[in-house]
């Protein structure tokens, strides 16, 4: 039983390494997201409301724990889910 528990604390350690480092490099990619999600036609206004919204303007480590902890409830989705295009978008902006 002592076996099973170090296992599960260890764990539990290797998955919160790997997620972290996993969203520092996510974080490296070049470009902003905020960017990004507004497309090539993006205002200072609607990129300053995308980067409030999606927290981007607050430090790595808080953005992590929120994501992290978001995760745990399942609930992490939600903001990203809410900016993608929808399919008519899509099918109005091809020719």
């Amino acid at each position: 039983m002592a076996l099973l528990a170090r296992r599960l604390v260890q764990l539990v350690g290797v998955l919160l390494v790997v997620t972290f480092f996993s969203y520092l490099l996510l974080n490296l990619l070049p470009g902003n997201v905020a960017v990004a999600v507004l497309g090539p036609n993006a205002t200072a206004t609607g990129i300053a409301h995308v980067t409030a919204e999606l927290h981007l303007n607050q430090p790595l480590p808080q953005r992590y724990i929120e994501w992290l902890w978001q995760v745990l409830q399942g609930t992490s989705a939600s903001r990203t889910t809410r900016m993608k295009p929808s399919p008519r978008r899509w099918r109005s902006a091809c020719p």
